[in-house]
């Protein structure tokens, strides 16, 4: 985690700089929400993790007119469950299968047109802390452990931009957790992430 906020730190200064004469970055901060869908691959022996549902995200920009901008994200986590049948010696069973993902990302933000509506390119590291359980369904419910890894992440936004207001609509990204190991205890979290979202807001300047 250090080195990533070690990197904004050298980012933010470049990205505050004007050069003389030229506008300062303008600000943007949005608020909104993602479908968030999950995958874990095609493990035969790992009880399936895969589910969807609808999660807060807020977003935090320096957008130079321009030039290269940094975006701070974060999408926060809401439980996801999946039933899954299964069998042991005692007869059938049903799996609860959850899991809570965290997502704090800090891109890169390339514009790729410009104007009142823009698309945008997004590209860098992420922060994924997620927590997976699996019980039977006749067990209480209980929280799992967590897990933080470090995800590659990437996407594309279109801003719609009516005076002050900005509406990032639609807001596509894709987050490959990285350094998971193969399944354990019968479940492994999800590899990679895909959301799928809207958010509105306000920035600064003209």
């Amino acid at each position: 985690m250090r080195p990533l906020f070690r990197l904004l730190l050298l980012l933010l200064p470049l990205l505050l700089s004007a050069p003389h004469g030229a506008a300062q970055p303008s600000i943007q901060v949005l608020g909104g929400a993602n479908l968030l869908f999950a995958r874990n691959g095609s493990d035969e022996f790992a009880l399936p993790t895969d589910g969807r549902t609808l999660v807060p995200a807020f977003a935090f920009a320096l957008v130079p007119r321009g030039r290269l901008g940094l975006q701070l994200e974060a999408d926060l986590p809401r439980t996801m469950t999946k039933l899954v049948p299964g069998a042991i010696k005692a007869g059938p069973v049903t799996y609860v299968v959850t899991q809570r993902n965290l997502v704090l990302s800090a891109m890169g933000r390339v514009p790729l047109s410009t104007g009142k509506v823009g698309l945008i390119g997004l590209v860098g590291p992420s922060l994924a802390r997620n927590r997976t359980n699996v019980r039977y369904s006749v067990e209480p419910a209980q929280s799992g452990p967590a897990e933080t890894r470090l995800a590659l992440s990437g996407g594309l936004e279109l801003d719609v931009t009516v005076g002050r207001m900005v509406i990032a609509a639609p807001t596509l990204r894709f987050h490959y957790i990285t350094g998971l190991e193969g399944a354990e205890n019968g479940f492994r979290p999800s590899r990679a992430l895909l959301t799928l979202g809207a958010s509105v807001g306000w920035r600064s300047g003209r």
